[in-house]
């Protein structure tokens, strides 16, 4: 088998190169598509400043749903002093929740 002279060499690594970021890009706009669907498509019924103008009284009587525009369903968990919360006890509060994995 013939040795590939330095020019083909190049060649070579640069089509891999090339390739390598028409695959990167495609993925890309491949992504952003699939989060411009999922905005359009999904769900609001109502906006967030409207949900937060709502009375206590109001806010109990949305259906309780995981959805937007729709009460969170009452869970307890522990805080970091080992502390049950639930999310009842924080009503009328702004909650952040953070859902992560590790592998």
């Amino acid at each position: 088998m013939a040795k590939k002279s330095k020019q083909q060499r190049r060649l070579e690594a640069r089509r891999k190169k090339q390739t390598q970021q028409r695959v990167i890009i495609g993925a890309v706009l491949v992504l952003l598509a699939g989060i411009a669907a999922f905005l359009a498509f999904s769900n609001r019924s109502k906006s967030p400043e409207a949900l937060a103008s709502l009375s206590a009284e109001e806010a109990a009587a949305l259906p309780v749903a995981p959805q937007l525009g729709a009460r969170a369903p009452d869970f307890t968990l522990q805080d970091v002093d080992g502390n049950p919360v639930s999310l009842s006890q924080l009503s009328g509060r702004p909650v952040l929740m953070m859902f992560f994995h590790t592998w």
